[in-house]
């Protein structure tokens, strides 16, 4: 775990506007992974889904 703890990084990019029901309001994450043949993967995640705002909006839709 150590090991990959050094490859790790964390950014900021002012550019990227938060989507409006960003729980917390105005954060979001994402998450790229790029793998050893060289493939990336990136997720975008707004609202965490165990957020309680979350479970209220799967019940009302």
């Amino acid at each position: 775990m150590r090991t990959w703890m050094k490859r790790v990084s964390r950014g900021y990019d002012q550019m990227i506007v938060p989507h409006s029901d960003a729980v917390p309001k105005g954060r979001f994450t994402i998450v790229k992974l790029t793998l050893s043949d060289g493939t990336t993967i990136s997720k975008r995640v707004d609202i965490p889904q165990e957020h309680p705002d979350t479970r209220y909006r799967q019940m009302i839709s």
